[in-house]
């Protein structure tokens, strides 16, 4: 993930080299079509994908096209704080401002992805962007013990038994 101007500069500059020499590559291969030039293109490629993604993700960013950040679980936090900050056009010594500390803490913490920084740091910071975590319930259960239910009225365990049956053969309990 590009985190400042800087690294999207760097990357841009990678990624014309990576495709200069993607494109002396080829131009070099006796046979274009060997295996190992197709597979030598082929790392170029997915090189050059990777790196116009990032700076894709950036762009969109820093241009405001993206509002909704929604990582699928809390490991996806860090990244949400950082691509916050960016939304926001703020840079990583503006944002050590607003928390008061200094900017190399933010850039640790960034490079890290907040790996290091304390639970109060990370809630801060969340504080200090505006970004809104919501936690799904979690429902823990004994393993150990059979699980007892009690059917809603109307249902029979016979047609519990044919749905069951109907999603173990089919995938789903929708019939013919």
């Amino acid at each position: 993930m590009i985190k400042n101007a800087k690294q999207a500069k760097t990357t841009k500059n990678k990624l014309n080299q990576l495709m200069r020499d993607r494109d002396e590559m080829i131009a070099a291969q006796g046979q274009p079509n060997s295996a190992g030039s197709r597979l030598a293109a082929n790392a170029f490629n997915g090189l050059i994908t990777d790196l116009e993604s990032q700076l894709e993700e950036y762009q969109m960013l820093t241009n405001g096209e993206i509002s909704c950040l929604n990582p699928k679980d809390i490991s996806g936090l860090p990244k949400t704080l950082i691509a916050a900050r960016i939304a926001q056009n703020m840079s990583q010594g503006e944002l050590a401002g607003l928390l008061g500390v200094h900017s190399q803490q933010i850039q640790r913490d960034e490079a890290t992805e907040y790996e290091g920084a304390s639970h109060s740091r990370i809630v801060e910071v969340a504080r200090v962007l505006k970004v809104n975590c919501k936690i799904a319930p979690t429902y823990l259960m004994d393993t150990t013990k059979p699980m007892e239910f009690v059917l809603p009225e109307g249902v029979s365990q016979t047609s519990v038994d044919e749905m069951t049956k109907a999603v173990q053969q089919n995938g789903s309990i929708l019939m013919d």
